[in-house]
């Protein structure tokens, strides 16, 4: 069962866009399972269809792409507390996933199935809303990390992420720090310096 303080912290995510009733909140509290992912364990699988999405309570996770042609991976992005995570394409679409999602600390987690949202959305929560607003916030925050990847110099990238994110440095390779943030090994050393 979900606890109070759990329950609190996701709604708070929700802000003013969104303010469940008492009931929505009890129906919200039941159709969420609290998981666990040790360090190193995949979330999400590539290639499986998606089918639930997360709330992380603590910890990091990072979203890993494969690349079709040459099987590399690479870091293309980063959870933090308090952010939701879901795979790509998103699960509504219900087709595979094309990314992994990894926790990289030890991770808690609140976990909503598809199943769970159709059954929220059946007792009237405005779930489009929730949901969308959900992957705006996160469609603002890549885009913002994508005009920092033209506009600023590797230096200004790694300050920023450095000085919004210091946490992570100490917790994932820095080697996908920098590769998620587009700067050589020989650059990030430098400035990590």
């Amino acid at each position: 069962m979900v606890s109070h303080s759990e329950l609190e912290a996701l709604l708070a995510t929700f802000g003013e866009h969104y303010r469940p009733t008492p009931s929505e909140i009890e129906q919200l509290r039941s159709s969420l399972v609290p998981v666990r992912y040790n360090r190193g364990e995949l979330v999400q699988k590539a290639g499986t269809r998606s089918s639930r999405i997360w709330f992380l309570q603590k910890g990091f996770a990072r979203e890993i792409t494969i690349d079709p042609d040459t099987g590399t991976s690479r870091t293309t992005w980063f959870w933090f507390t308090a952010d939701f995570l879901f795979g790509s394409p998103f699960l509504f679409s219900r087709q595979p996933s094309f990314t992994h999602i990894e926790a990289i600390t030890d991770c808690t987690m609140l976990e909503l199935s598809y199943a769970g949202l159709l059954r929220l959305k059946d007792r009237s929560w405005d779930m489009e809303l929730v949901i969308e607003r959900m992957r705006a916030k996160c469609e603002m925050e890549r885009s913002a990390y994508a005009s920092d990847l033209i506009l600023l110099s590797s230096k200004e990238r790694y300050l920023k992420y450095y000085n919004l994110h210091r946490e992570l440095f100490n917790v994932a390779k820095h080697k996908d720090i920098a590769i998620f943030l587009g700067i050589k090994d020989d650059g990030f050393n430098r400035f990590n310096a």
